[in-house]
């Protein structure tokens, strides 16, 4: 009796074991297929905990953050809340927490992602969640320009590093864009270089391009021609590799840059109307500041007007307060939090 009792508990666990390693195959980087695998199998699933499931179910969380896919974020939730759950959640409680914070600050909800992460950071105990948070703390800050806060967290967060190398140069990324707000350059290069050639190497691709675009900018404004032309063709070859027509838009305007800056040779009518037609996407994206440098130094009449048509105005200050306070995700470890 006892075998015919365990048998559809093992054939469960093996179809958890594959349903997981399907989701793990599909990368990331495609969000909208993870989601849409882990929403049907979703359905399927019993309520009883287990490790596997919970892996499964941690996947599709990462993905609705992604794609803002609150109906799954408040299931993930409710999941992590039952009493059932918890042995299984609270080794990594901080780091769960902390996960909500990314998905508000993705929603422009920077008060709750702040309390958020706040909330994560009154749990931890463990330094690896604290440097995971403390990051994910000083990229908020980043996206509000509040330049030393930010710094700050990413100092704290390279304090309690416990020798993860791919969470120092996710850091020192971060840091470099510090600097490169700051005006501060080659602090930028050399902080964006080390971080880039790690990512190549760890043939993670939509870092190691985003990475390796800001390298180029940073070394641009630095007038470091040098570095510019030495990661110029890695960069390419990586834009051209990942599926997002945008980035080779940007390539082709710090193209242009370079080609200015080098030679002061401006771009002719061709060019100039391939730059514009580019416009409307650039213009929707964290790139913008930099198509804005770039247009004021080319002062080319018909690109500044175009542009000036598209452009997103910069805002000095970012509204913290919340509208509706109903659309907030309930976790009951938060509820003390301002």
């Amino acid at each position: 009796m006892s075998l015919l009792l365990m048998l559809p508990l093992l054939m469960n666990a093996n179809l958890l074991a594959k349903d997981l390693a399907e989701l793990k195959a599909v990368d990331m980087q495609d969000p909208k297929t993870v989601l849409s695998i882990y929403k049907e199998k979703q359905r399927h699933y019993a309520l009883e905990p287990s490790k596997g499931l919970l892996e499964i179910h941690k996947i599709g969380f990462k993905a609705a953050i992604i794609n803002r896919d609150t109906e799954v974020v408040e299931a993930f939730a409710e999941l992590i809340q039952r009493p059932n759950w918890f042995e299984l959640v609270e080794p990594e409680l901080p780091f769960l927490i902390s996960n909500f914070g990314i998905y508000y600050r993705f929603l422009s909800k920077y008060q709750a992602s702040e309390q958020t992460y706040l909330c994560a950071k009154s749990l931890a105990k463990d330094p690896k969640f604290l440097s995971t948070i403390d990051n994910n703390l000083g990229v908020l800050y980043l996206s509000l320009d509040r330049l030393d806060d930010a710094q700050k967290m990413f100092s704290y967060a390279k304090k309690h590093l416990q020798g993860d190398e791919e969470d120092l140069h996710s850091i020192n990324s971060n840091l470099a864009n510090i600097h490169f707000l700051k005006k501060q350059y080659g602090a930028a290069v050399h902080l964006y270089e080390s971080s880039f050639m790690y990512f190549v190497r760890k043939q993670d691709t939509q870092s190691a391009v985003h990475i390796g675009i800001n390298l180029l900018i940073a070394a641009l404004e630095d007038n470091n021609f040098s570095t510019y032309h030495r990661y110029k063709s890695k960069v390419t070859e990586l834009v051209n590799a990942f599926d997002m027509p945008a980035l080779k838009l940007i390539m082709q305007w710090l193209y242009v840059y370079q080609i200015f800056l080098e030679s002061a040779v401006l771009p002719d009518i061709a060019v100039q109307h391939s730059l514009i037609n580019s416009m409307e996407s650039l213009s929707k994206m964290d790139i913008s500041g930099t198509i804005d440098t770039i247009v004021k130094q080319l002062n080319l009449p018909k690109l500044s007007i175009e542009w000036k048509k598209r452009a997103v105005p910069l805002t000095t200050s970012v509204n913290m307060n919340l509208n509706d306070h109903d659309e907030l995700v309930k976790l009951k470890w938060c509820e003390s939090q301002p």
